[in-house]
């Protein structure tokens, strides 16, 4: 059985994937920034994970100097 995404999954993910194309930066540039793991960002960006908690979300916006509902909703 695969995982089973909601969709605050599916658009932070789609939202991340779009932050990192607009900016031009990878995983390891991302994690760089921010302080969280590429293997997350990875899995993150390619939904292998799911239910991302709060401070990760943070962490990620930080990096960017965006804030967390950017990249939890169709905002961007």
């Amino acid at each position: 059985m695969g995982l089973e995404f909601t969709k605050v999954d599916l658009i932070f993910a789609d939202n991340l994937r779009k932050a990192m194309s607009i900016k031009g930066i990878n995983a390891l540039e991302l994690a760089k920034r921010s302080g969280v793991g590429h293997p997350t960002i990875y899995d993150l960006v390619n939904k292998k994970r799911k239910n991302v908690n709060v401070n990760i979300a943070s962490k990620l916006a930080n990096g960017w100097g965006l804030s967390v509902g950017v990249l939890l909703t169709d905002q961007l």
